[in-house]
């Protein structure tokens, strides 16, 4: 196993030197080959769900290729026409649209083959998910009340369903080709979703509000954080306080700071002037006003 994993170290290493070379002839930038590991990773795994979804129903539209079983085949219209309306909502707030093709949008019949399909366990609060280039949702009969008529369970689909969120999940890992933080995506998703259809996630209670986590703590270790409620209030009221101060203009710079390569301290410190350090100060100096 140590000779192989030499040999594998020694094959990645001359992998990126050799696109570090090409990049010096073609003009591709840091930024791509920084994320080149991510972008062949997302490769593979939309391999991998396409076989794993081979046996699914297919229907497609503009933007979407949505895939289902034969329980959903009665609200694949719905999803698609919901999903083609915010994909064209959520390009207008971030004022940027994915490459042209068509995005992966999988309905799994319940919560636990939906949970396999990205190894989540456990978890069964989730209805939809972005992971690499595609979007996996619940199906919607998994947890809409059955007792409700048709028409109000489509609004309620549409206001209290997850397709913007995730949605602007994926257009921000495409603009930035990956080169963003989890507390920056969750934010900018809530403040979408909020924007579009109304909806917000719980908040913590106002004792819990001074408990701030560090930003370094919502990036890798998101998951991990003991209360997940504070941590998605974090992330909103921080882009929040951004849009606030700074426009959302700002918001689209950022963006395109990180998609050049910049790291997301450099980021702020070119588009806002500002630090992580301060950011954080600042937004807790914005909450404190808030709760007075």
């Amino acid at each position: 196993m140590a000779n192989l994993a030499t040999v594998n170290n020694k094959s990645v290493i001359a992998v990126l030197i050799f696109f570090i070379i090409v990049s010096s002839f073609t003009g591709r930038g840091w930024a791509e080959i920084r994320t080149l590991p991510y972008q062949i990773l997302k490769k593979g795994i939309s391999l991998y769900v396409n076989y794993q979804t081979k046996d699914f129903e297919v229907k497609e539209s503009h933007n979407f290729i949505v895939k289902y079983t034969s329980a959903d085949a009665d609200m694949a219209g719905l999803i698609t026409e919901t999903a083609e309306t915010y994909y064209h909502q959520v390009g207008k707030y971030l004022g940027y649209n994915p490459p042209a093709q068509k995005i992966p949008l999988i309905i799994y019949p319940d919560s636990d083959s939906f949970n396999d399909s990205f190894g989540m366990k456990g978890d069964k609060s989730a209805v939809g998910v972005y992971w690499a280039g595609s979007i996996r949702l619940l199906s919607p009969h998994a947890w809409l009340p059955r007792e409700l008529p048709g028409p109000e369970r489509e609004v309620l689909f549409k206001k209290d369903g997850p397709l913007s969120h995730e949605l602007t999940h994926l257009f921000i890992d495409y603009q930035t080709k990956g080169n963003y933080t989890r507390w920056l995506t969750e934010g900018i998703a809530q403040y979408v979703e909020r924007e579009i259809t109304g909806f917000t996630l719980d908040e913590p209670l106002r004792s819990k509000r001074s408990k701030l986590y560090p930003l370094t703590s919502l990036d890798g270790e998101f998951d991990q954080q003991p209360d997940q409620i504070l941590a998605y209030w974090q992330s909103l009221k921080t882009v929040d306080y951004l849009i606030d101060h700074y426009g959302p203009e700002k918001i689209h710079e950022l963006l395109k700071a990180l998609a050049q390569g910049f790291r997301i301290n450099e980021a702020f410190s070119k588009v806002y002037g500002i630090n992580l350090s301060t950011l954080e100060k600042n937004v807790k100096d914005y909450i404190d006003t808030e709760t007075i």
